[in-house]
């Protein structure tokens, strides 16, 4: 992995290298957790009106 002129090859098999990978990897597992919370708050927020919708319909 090339990091801007600075070549990470000699530290790959070291537990900074693979420290760094991992908080990288968490970082991005998270970030896709909150866009997938995000997004499931939207799609509930348009089944409450959906519902709001079909209950003033009947009435």
């Amino acid at each position: 992995m090339l990091v801007g002129d600075f070549d990470t090859t000699p530290f790959r098999h070291t537990k900074l290298f693979r420290d760094a990978k991992i908080a990288m990897l968490t970082h991005r597992v998270i970030f896709h957790m909150d866009m997938t919370a995000a997004a499931a708050g939207k799609v509930e927020e348009a089944l409450a009106e959906l519902l709001d919708a079909a209950a003033s319909e009947r009435h």
